[in-house]
């Protein structure tokens, strides 16, 4: 799956597969969620004997693989 969108810095790529993590934080934040998606699917993939892996940079969107 990859898009367009703000990317994500370094700094957030490294956290972004802990439980409850949102790259932003604070009650102005932009963006939903509990911070659970990503782990799951990063454990389910795993338990099936894959991974998922994240290519990103800032202001030129994302990029996730299973």
């Amino acid at each position: 799956v990859w898009d367009n969108g703000i990317g994500i810095s370094p700094r957030g790529q490294r956290r972004l597969f802990q439980p409850f993590v949102q790259i932003e934080s604070g009650l102005d934040r932009r963006f939903e969620g509990s911070g659970l998606g990503l782990v799951l699917v990063k454990r389910l993939a795993q338990l099936h004997g894959g991974d998922i892996s994240l290519e990103s940079a800032e202001g030129e969107g994302s990029r996730f693989a299973i």
